[in-house]
């Protein structure tokens, strides 16, 4: 009597099974570190965005200042600035920018109402603002706030996996005294 040897045995199939349970792993590993990258930068794409438009912001609403309070901080600038009242003159209205508790820069413009102009701020020093009489001063000479003619804004954003982005400008306000 002869026997047949059509089929597989129960050792090639477990090991046929392993073999492709080890590429199904290696695949899936594979397209999770993809995905992770993807989420990364468009997280870190999308603070970058906001830090920009942030500074932005700030930069020309100083720029418009006619004076700064001597209220003004490290982390809150208190201005006057013109604006449109529908009038045949502008108005000088109070505006304040600041770090909140929570985090977040905000714009509390003429209506009193916060504004968030972005979230995501370091926690501590997420907005800072030196006040300098001239624009060559060293960092050490910094002045009390009115009599500020040059303003360097500092904004520090928490990114992806912790990373702090930074970013500053200097603004000359055009309209003060």
């Amino acid at each position: 009597m002869k026997l047949s040897s059509k089929g597989f045995t129960l050792i090639e199939l477990i090991f046929t099974l392993i073999l492709g349970g080890i590429l199904v792993a290696a695949v899936g590993i594979g397209i999770v570190q993809v995905v992770q990258g993807f989420m990364f930068t468009k997280e870190n794409a999308a603070v970058l965005q906001k830090g920009q438009m942030a500074v932005s912001r700030i930069s020309i609403e100083l720029k418009r200042a006619a004076g700064i309070s001597n209220a003004s901080t490290a982390t809150s600038i208190t201005f006057d600035s013109y604006a449109d009242t529908g009038g045949t003159t502008p108005t000088l209205v109070t505006q304040v920018i600041r770090l909140n508790d929570a985090n977040e820069v905000e714009f509390v413009g003429p209506s009193g109402n916060p504004n968030i102009l972005t979230d995501r701020a370091a926690a501590g020093n997420g907005l800072c603002f030196r006040y300098y009489e001239h624009h060559n001063d060293p960092e050490a000479s910094q002045c009390a706030p009115n009599n500020a003619r040059i303003i360097v804004i500092t904004l520090r954003l928490a990114a992806a996996d912790g990373v702090i982005k930074t970013f500053t400008d200097r603004v000359r306000p055009r309209n003060l005294p």
